[in-house]
């Protein structure tokens, strides 16, 4: 007889594996570099003596491009980082810049400060100078064209990418007796290469007096977003959003001269959508020609789920995860030695916590083994340790009023063994701690781009609805219920902070190309994401530390992982 219970849960496990994006054909990894250029220190604005004045948004600019840029793969050694540069500086920088790349690179220029157009030619505005007529650009300005001619014709068979973020609109206007036109960027007409500009003509670019541009903050979002499709599908999304968010003062615009197939800044390439629909559509023609079902797929195409315990109460809920390839440790630098060498590592599904396991969810596994069944060596009760949440009354366990939700913590890692080795017998499923490899793969949650943390590389907040918010030194000085900061992108909470995690593996340096392995018993465990008393470097991704295994802290709980069902 044909168990339909079963075949669903195996339908969306390997639903969720075929259903993977699909990279276009792999071919060689092309050499990323780039080049930065922001300038905000310009001289003040005195009558008509200068023309350009002092920006605020550049730094802050410079910063969010280059952390995108290093996410993305590109090589920008700090010398190539230019803030406040002059003209001899610029210059001399981009002839040592071109001169070094191979002709099939992908190359990107980044400027944000002031720009103009005189007599056809676009000229970006160095810092150290004074500007009071279209002589003084012609002759001490850089040229935008010169730029893009340097860049381009060290890469033939290479990919250009040129962004201008200029055109600010905390200047002085431009007067035609000046001789000087209007401040927009004129077309420059690239061949093998993308240029994007901030505005188009007839409009000025937003700056901004905290924080990064306009533009600059959309675009980085956008490309964020949109990684792994066409390029222009990421500057579509940027030129509607800035649209909306200047009420439609600032219109970004580009021009494409880029030759071939469609290009994509994964380092993987581009997602073939049409053979991933067409993957899908077949897959779900076949199971439905099989069996008479009529399955609707999950959110995310990650299936979030709770195993039926005995009692037909529900498990933990744990979130299903496509395995995959991902670079594991210390990928962006300032981390710490334990977290070298960096190794790639293959991981097949596996399931894990959606939330890291709660006091109400380890009350329930000890009540339901009994008193006697209780080991000393797992946890603490309040009565042994303040920090505790649990207390035992008349032979019962009970959670502190208000401390339902919060995570077990207090506990040592044989006691988190003994929580998923009991769910294992009541549901029948294989339920253990993750492997390193494992949670961190859980933490990044992003296939294409490499971060510090799983949001991105900002610094984590206090706020609890910011997409970057956890629960760590900077904050109270507590635990808080799970769940209360925004999930990451595998929709899994606290992946950093609120408490350390123990995992499944002995506590080993790092073997390449290896995972650490998971010995039966050992003195020393890893724990892995940070806690409520950690700061920010130690709430990354790659962060690891070790603890005795009968070790109990006041910042130390765990989340479980699960293999998939084969039943």
């Amino acid at each position: 007889m044909f168990n339909h219970i079963k075949f669903k849960t195996w339908f969306w496990v390997f639903l969720t594996y075929l259903l993977l994006p699909v990279p276009a054909k792999t071919e060689e990894l092309l050499e990323r570099h780039a080049l930065v250029i922001a300038n905000s220190h310009y001289p003040k604005i005195l009558s008509d003596s200068n023309l350009f004045g002092p920006l605020q948004a550049p730094k802050q600019d410079a910063v969010l491009m280059t952390e995108l840029l290093a996410e993305l793969g590109f090589h920008i050694p700090e010398h190539y980082i230019l803030l406040n540069a002059n003209r001899s500086t610029i210059e001399t920088k981009i002839n040592q810049f071109t001169r070094g790349l191979p002709n099939n690179a992908i190359t990107w220029i980044y400027f944000s400060g002031h720009g103009v157009e005189v007599d056809g030619i676009n000229y970006l505005i160095p810092s150290g100078h004074s500007f009071n007529s279209a002589a003084d650009i012609r002759h001490h300005a850089i040229s935008a064209n010169w730029l893009l001619e340097k860049m381009t014709e060290k890469i033939p068979q290479g990919v250009g990418l040129l962004t201008l973020d200029a055109c600010r609109d905390n200047q002085l206007p431009m007067t035609r007796t000046k001789g000087l036109g209007i401040r927009v960027m004129a077309g420059m007409q690239p061949q093998g290469a993308l240029v994007m500009y901030a505005t188009n003509s007839g409009s000025i670019a937003t700056g901004s007096n905290q924080g990064a541009s306009v533009f600059t903050q959309s675009l980085v979002n956008n490309i964020r977003r949109l990684v792994d499709q066409p390029i222009e599908l990421a500057l579509k999304q940027t030129r509607t959003e800035v649209k909306q968010k200047t009420h439609y003062r600032q219109f970004p615009w580009e021009e494409n001269g880029l030759y071939g197939k469609p290009f994509c800044l994964a380092l993987s390439g581009c997602v073939d959508v049409e053979q991933l629909k067409k993957r899908r559509n077949q897959l779900i023609e076949q199971v439905r020609k099989l069996s008479g079902l009529s399955p609707k797929p999950t959110a995310g195409l990650l299936n979030i789920f709770h195993d039926k315990l005995r009692n037909d109460t529900l498990g933990p809920a744990m979130v299903m995860l496509p395995g995959g390839t991902f670079r594991m440790g210390d990928l962006q630098g300032g981390g710490h030695a334990d977290e070298q060498p960096i190794h790639t590592i293959t991981l097949a599904p596996f399931a894990i916590g959606q939330y890291e396991v709660t006091n109400a969810e380890y009350v329930t596994f000890l009540n339901a083994i009994g008193f006697e069944g209780v080991h000393k060596s797992w946890f603490q009760t309040q009565a042994e340790d303040s920090d505790s949440h649990i207390m035992l009354r008349k032979g019962s366990y009970q959670v502190t009023p208000g401390y339902t939700k919060h995570p077990i913590r207090e506990i040592s890692w044989y006691g988190a063994r003994a929580y998923a080795d009991w769910l294992s017998s009541q549901t029948g499923e294989s339920y253990q701690l993750p492997s390193e490899a494992q949670w961190e793969y859980a933490a990044r949650a992003r296939k294409r781009i490499e971060t510090r943390y799983g949001w991105d590389n900002r610094l984590p907040v206090c706020t609890k609805q910011a997409d970057n918010g956890a629960q760590f030194n900077q904050c109270d000085k507590v635990t808080l219920p799970v769940g209360e900061f925004s999930a990451n992108h595998f929709k899994l909470y606290d992946m950093h902070g609120n408490v350390r995690e123990w995992v499944q593996d002995c506590w080993r340096s790092y073997d390449h190309n290896q995972i650490v392995p998971q010995d039966l018993d050992c003195k020393y465990r890893a724990v892995r994401g940070g806690s409520w008393n950690s700061d920010a470097n130690n709430l990354r991704s790659a962060y690891r530390h070790w603890f005795t295994s009968d070790y109990q802290g006041n910042d130390v709980g765990f989340r479980l992982s699960r293999t998939p069902s084969e039943k």
